[in-house]
């Protein structure tokens, strides 16, 4: 059984208390800055079909579960790993690794506009 206990303050942090282990604090903002440094949004950067809305996948599609799992799996528990994954959901139910996105758009000679410190200026 899990429970959930969530800190105001510098940064947002979760306690997980999982009875497998003892509880940990989790520092959600900075795993989900690791998490944006390897995978991004498919928002803005993929084409999409004009008539069913769906992005045309260039690159590979992962699952917020399965990218979140391929960071952090020796580092977190599952109970753990659905938590953040549950939290990044708001963001986007399907990423691209970032390096991938960026080889593609080099091997097609696409400039990549993408820019993380963009998100900084709004």
């Amino acid at each position: 059984m899990c429970g959930v206990s969530v800190f105001s303050g510098a940064g947002y942090r979760r306690r997980m208390n999982d009875t497998a282990s003892e509880a940990r604090e989790l520092n959600i903002d900075g795993l989900e800055n690791e998490f944006f440094e390897q995978f991004m949004s498919p928002e803005g950067e993929l084409a999409q079909d004009p008539d069913t809305f769906e992005y045309e996948w260039t690159v590979t599609e992962w699952t917020t579960r399965d990218a979140v799992r391929s960071i952090f799996e020796d580092r977190l528990s599952e109970t753990e790993i659905d938590e953040l994954a549950s939290d990044l959901d708001l963001t986007s139910t399907s990423w691209m690794n970032t390096e991938e996105y960026r080889e593609l758009a080099d091997e097609e000679g696409r400039t990549d506009d993408f820019d993380p410190e963009d998100d900084d200026e709004d």
